[in-house]
């Protein structure tokens, strides 16, 4: 059985032959005031920033530094480097859930600490995928030694859309699903 958020992806990708821009699209249920059941832009609080700055990213970004910045996440996730990804993390970096509008982790250092606590149990990642859009990167993950790989026969796949902001990630967001990732890309 096809669930809605995959028949809502391969709409959006049979008809306008690219990921969907979320708020607007025809093909998601719900309120398109207010996004996809309730769901709230995460860099929404960038836009008055932790420190009253404007945070948010503009829509044209220079696509040679993100895909330089795309090439630095691969390297330093690959090579476990977490000195190197600290330098590619905003302080006040969220990551979460794709709805979860409280993110789990609020800052670099709670990002690099979840990275550390799954490195000493033994959970291992490799990029298998960066994709450039705008001021958004995806990150394809093939994970090894967590519980759902262990029950997908030894790993499993993850996405990540980072959003960058001033050449810094600013915000992380988790996909089990690499379609609804791709249609977060907004």
């Amino acid at each position: 059985m096809v669930s809605s958020k995959d028949s809502h992806a391969f709409a959006c990708w049979t008809e306008h032959l690219s990921p969907c821009t979320d708020w607007a699209c025809p093909h998601l249920p719900g309120d398109r005031e207010h996004g996809r059941f309730g769901w709230v832009d995460p860099s929404a609080d960038w836009k008055n920033g932790h420190d009253g700055e404007d945070r948010r990213a503009p829509v044209s970004t220079d696509p040679k530094q993100m895909e330089q910045i795309a090439q630095q996440v691969k390297t330093a996730l690959n090579g476990a480097d977490l000195i190197g990804y600290r330098q590619l993390l905003d302080p006040k970096v969220t990551w979460g859930a794709p709805d979860d509008v409280t993110s789990g982790c609020r800052n670099r250092d709670e990002v690099l600490a979840w990275y550390r606590r799954g490195r000493a149990k033994g959970v291992r990642a490799v990029v298998t995928e960066t994709i450039v859009r705008n001021d958004k990167i995806l990150v394809g993950l093939r994970v090894i030694g967590n519980r759902s790989a262990a029950d997908s026969g030894g790993q499993s796949d993850r996405w990540q859309v980072l959003t960058v902001y001033g050449g810094r990630i600013i915000d992380i967001r988790g996909f089990e699903d690499r379609a609804f990732a791709i249609c977060r890309m907004k």
